[in-house]
């Protein structure tokens, strides 16, 4: 290895290194430490990544590492307020509401019922219809369970989340079963509520155990902007056990507790192209009213002026005095607006999670391809909301409320209850060439419980079996259906291969039905 240049090493080095060659030597180890770590940091920064990249095209950038909830704690009240106020006057924001709601609950997310005896899963199925399929199942009376799982899944994507309430009834009471829910806004969860209760942790409202658990949600009595019209605020939150409440929101980052409006990411693309809007329109409003100049010298006198009319109406003949001339105005355009409208509303429906066709209603240009490719891409934004966050909390959770509100009543046993909730169905494009296209996926080798769930099926084992059942009951009754594929055939020609009933492999439960029905 050669030796570096006398020259290059500083005069203290050289002096110190004559009295003393072992700190010298050290000195010298220190120094080419520090140029090879120098030469190392100058390969990092030319290889970092530009997003980490400090300089003039990052300045305004801010780019900070706080967790979840810090952010969504900063601005979880001003983003719900300003998704509120797009909600009731941008016609966008509204319509993408409507389409995540249609798309997610539909009509009702119905569950199929299902106990070992046949006779009790009728028993429970019929009471959970007299219950959620009326307004029984409604604290204030207004829906049935349909219309609450509409209100509630609008709620999550206006505000971010949302609380169902278990409202406990007396027997008294005279409903089904003594339950009734209530769907209540994130707002009367307490944000500011944060800090220790014991040996449990508060965070914006919601109280944890020492392992993590939800133990309690710290409520307000009545909702924080209820003020000016006659409702006595409560401004001191009270603490409502975890079993009693639901929470149903979208969880974007892992430990994220409270949820933010879905179409945060596109707030302001909404009120800006809500302003362009507007401001299109005034320019074009003040162009149609900038009709006709008259021109000429003003010596003809008073007389003539009384000629000249104020306003120029269709198919009107326009005589003026002599010597003026009358030159019409061409009104300014704007050009390339409506395809700077279009390219905002691709963005805001891509915020949302939905297409441009379903948030804007135009199908120009869309042919079953494009539409059929679009529809996917929105289906399993879809299904993810459905399988990953509404179903299993707020289905489940009610529907685990009803069993044992269906306990004290005799009705069954919830430890033996199993639940398939049917999703709704999604309209195709064009079903005949669908439905032949997925009978031949099938032909080809696709499971069948893959193509169920396609259409649906939370559960296709169960959905299997309850096919069973039915077409059991038909052969009991003697019914033969042209739609029935043991019977006929799809060009409707009868099928003469005999037909093997099957009875089930549970011949306890046929026993324990007779009695179910003897008793």
């Amino acid at each position: 290895m050669a030796r570096r240049p006398e020259s290059n090493v500083p005069l203290v080095d050289r002096v110190i290194r004559a009295f003393s060659p072992e700190m010298g030597a050290r000195r010298a180890r220190a120094r080419l430490s520090t140029v090879r770590f120098d030469a190392a940091r100058e390969i990092l920064e030319e290889r970092r990544y530009d997003g980490a990249s400090a300089g003039r095209r990052t300045d305004g950038w801010v780019r900070t590492g706080s967790g979840a909830n810090a952010e969504v704690g900063a601005g979880l009240v001003r983003l719900r307020n300003a998704s509120r106020d797009l909600t009731r006057n941008n016609p966008w924001a509204g319509k993408a509401l409507d389409v995540i709601t249609n798309y997610v609950v539909g009509q009702g997310i119905e569950p199929e019922i299902m106990l070992p005896s046949r006779v009790r899963s009728k028993r429970l199925a019929d009471a959970w219809q007299r219950w959620a399929g009326k307004t029984e199942c409604d604290a204030d009376g207004m829906h049935n369970m349909a219309g609450l799982q509409a209100l509630a899944m609008r709620a999550v994507a206006e505000s971010g989340e949302v609380l169902i309430r278990r409202r406990q009834r007396l027997f008294s009471d005279g409903l089904t079963v003594p339950l009734q829910l209530q769907v209540l806004e994130g707002d009367f969860l307490d944000q500011h509520k944060t800090g220790k209760n014991g040996g449990n942790q508060i965070l914006q409202g919601i109280e944890f155990g020492p392992t993590g658990k939800r133990e309690a949600y710290w409520l307000f009595g009545s909702h924080p902007g209820e003020s000016g019209i006659g409702i006595v605020k409560s401004y001191e939150s009270r603490r409502i056990p975890a079993e009693d409440i639901i929470h149903v929101y979208r969880m974007d980052r892992p430990g994220q507790v409270r949820g933010v409006p879905w179409g945060h990411r596109v707030l302001l693309k909404l009120k800006d192209l809500e302003d362009a809007n507007d401001n299109y329109l005034l320019r074009q409003k003040i162009a149609a009213c900038f009709t006709m100049i008259v021109y000429g010298d003003d010596d003809s006198g008073a007389a003539n002026q009384s000629a000249i009319p104020d306003t120029v109406e269709p198919g009107g003949v326009l005589s003026l005095p002599g010597g003026k001339e009358a030159k019409f105005a061409t009104p300014p355009g704007v050009e390339g607006f409506g395809e700077f409208s279009n390219d905002q509303l691709y963005a805001i429906a891509s915020g949302y999670g939905i297409t441009f066709e379903a948030l804007t209603g135009k199908l120009k240009g869309v042919n079953f391809l494009s539409g059929r490719i679009g529809q996917m891409e929105m289906a399993k934004n879809v299904t993810r909301w459905q399988a990953g966050m509404f179903v299993p909390r707020f289905c489940d959770g009610v529907m685990g409320w009803f069993a044992l509100a269906a306990d004290l009543m005799g009705i069954a046993n919830s430890h033996e209850l199993s639940v398939q909730w049917v999703l709704p169905t999604r309209d195709m494009l064009d079903p005949q060439k669908e439905f032949k296209i997925e009978k031949d996926k099938i032909r080809s080798g696709k499971p069948l419980f893959d193509s169920l769930r396609g259409m649906g099926y939370t559960n296709p084992e169960q959905t299997l079996r309850r096919k069973q059942v039915e077409n059991e009951l038909l052969d009991e009754l003697g019914l033969v259906l042209d739609v029935d594929p043991r019977h006929m055939s799809a060009a409707g020609n009868a099928v003469t291969a005999p037909v093997v009933a099957i009875n089930g492999a549970d011949s306890g439960a046929d026993d324990e039905d007779d009695e179910d029905a003897a008793s």
